[in-house]
């Protein structure tokens, strides 16, 4: 077998250069064709824009709670190229005596953003039964991207929360 010096040292110092690089700069974009500079890319933020429960009506003295969940993607840094999030799920749970309850998952199919939009919005509905025997206030809580399918640059703020007031 004949082994060619050259090519053998040429391929290391490729494949050694290659594993070297950072994961930040893999995930980048030139600054300007030519320019050399590399920003790296921001990724999205998901976040619970807002988030409301109000009467819908009522089912055998029980009330029908209506569940609008907005969802928002934003970004910090503005590109030309559109930047897309999806898809993720948003999942909602209600407080029952200290233990959260899950009453629904919607799907997001993709939020993008880009030079001419900086965020971008989507609203989900959801439902819930308060029995006409309950008192109070019943919580409410949206998580977004609760299984964790999209990066972000903020994973502190995927929660959001209403409630609503039974009499």
């Amino acid at each position: 077998m004949i082994i060619n010096r050259k090519n053998t040292i040429m391929t290391a110092l490729i494949l050694g250069l290659a594993l070297c690089i950072p994961v930040g700069t893999i995930l980048a974009r030139p600054a300007s064709p030519g320019s050399g500079k590399i920003i790296p890319l921001k990724p999205l933020d998901l976040k619970v824009r807002q988030m409301n429960a109000a009467k819908d009506g009522s089912t055998g003295g029980s009330d029908r709670v209506k569940i609008t969940v907005q969802v928002m993607a934003g970004t910090r840094m503005l590109t030309g190229n559109k930047i897309c999030s999806g898809p993720f799920k948003v999942k909602v749970s209600k407080d029952m005596g200290g233990r959260w309850v899950d009453i629904g998952i919607g799907g997001v199919a993709n939020l993008c953003v880009g030079k001419k939009v900086a965020a971008s919005t989507k609203t989900l509905t959801f439902s819930d039964l308060v029995p006409a025997s309950f008192r109070g206030a019943r919580k409410y809580r949206a998580e977004v991207d609760f299984d964790h399918r999209v990066p972000e640059a903020n994973e502190g703020n995927n929660i959001g929360g209403t409630r609503y007031i039974a009499r």
